[in-house]
């Protein structure tokens, strides 16, 4: 997914790409077309990244905090081969003649990337679902500091199973429009896989007309000069604030020593209200009368997932 950028943002990501053009079409032309493609692709999206929060000019000068801060982002946005993309930094950077640092960390670990563990049922064996009691304090804290557009995403989130960055990207018109449909086109979807928002909910309608009502530009939560990647930053760095005022992971991870059907908790994110809107919609589904698969295909399908597994891995 494309990152927005200034006109001279992009001029600074154009010309940190075509230092990368320049090893791609010498010892890399002959790799597979799909890896030079992954290749390409993971070195846009770094010299966008870099461009647009370093002001980086010349990849010579990767460090360890280009790398950290990447990584953070792609994870936060749900890109599932941050890995891959890392190697591919650090591959280029092998190539480069004089770089300013000679090695990059090679420890993804270290640079806030976890081995993500699958359980025998095909479960993420660390649970990222806020409870419904840490959404509601969640929702509470946010309004007591009077940022009621962040209470209002975590509605949204919460409700309709959005990511932050298709959150972020919402507008009046497509509010407006969904609230007279039932439904609307959610845009700056990961891997710009286009799916449907259906408006199932009362709860869900509700958060929509509240941040409608409150909305103070076109672009609901990018008032105030904000730019996309700034309005996900503050919602962000609210989460990371406050988020031990309606969460003690500690405390849980200790009742879950004595309960082996729980799983480790890690600090909320806001991907996890994603996690507890599919886990939501997945029990109701079983209380319909789906039975599993047909529960997990239909959840799979609101998410914007086309694999079973990545959808276990939410439930």
């Amino acid at each position: 997914m494309s990152l927005e950028l200034t006109e001279k943002e992009q001029a600074r990501s154009d010309h940190l790409f075509q230092q990368v053009h320049k090893y791609l079409s010498f010892k890399d032309s002959r790799q597979a077309n799909s890896g030079i493609a992954k290749y390409r692709s993971a070195m846009k999206s770094f010299c966008d990244f870099t461009a647009k929060n370093f002001g980086l000019r010349n990849l010579n000068n990767i460090s360890n905090k280009h790398l950290a801060a990447f990584a953070q982002h792609r994870q936060e946005i749900g890109i599932a081969g941050v890995k891959t993309e890392l190697s591919a930094i650090r591959k280029f950077h092998s190539k480069l003649e004089n770089p300013r640092y000679k090695e990059l960390e090679t420890d993804n670990s270290k640079l806030g990337i976890e081995e993500r563990k699958i359980v025998e049922d095909g479960r993420n064996i660390v649970d990222r679902a806020w409870t419904d009691e840490e959404f509601k304090k969640a929702c509470d804290v946010a309004e007591s500091y009077d940022n009621s557009d962040i209470a209002n995403a975590f509605e949204i989130a919460r409700f309709g199973g959005l990511r932050i960055n298709e959150v972020t990207a919402l507008t009046k018109s497509q509010i407006r429009n969904g609230l007279k449909a039932g439904f609307f086109v959610v845009t700056h979807t990961k891997g710009d896989v286009a799916r449907m928002s259906f408006i199932e909910s009362n709860e869900y309608r509700q958060s929509l007309e509240r941040a409608l009502h409150q909305a103070k530009s076109e672009h609901i939560f990018q008032g105030h000069g904000r730019t996309h990647e700034q309005a996900k930053k503050r919602i962000q760095n609210f989460i990371n604030t406050h988020r031990h005022k309606w969460s003690d992971v500690e405390s849980n991870n200790k009742q879950a020593v004595d309960d082996s059907d729980s799983r480790v908790r890690e600090n909320l994110s806001f991907h996890g209200l994603r996690h507890a809107y599919a886990r939501e919609k997945y029990r109701e589904n079983l209380s319909k009368g789906m039975n599993d698969k047909q529960a997990r295909k239909d959840v799979a399908v609101k998410l914007g997932h086309g694999r079973d597994e990545i959808t276990k891995v939410y439930l």
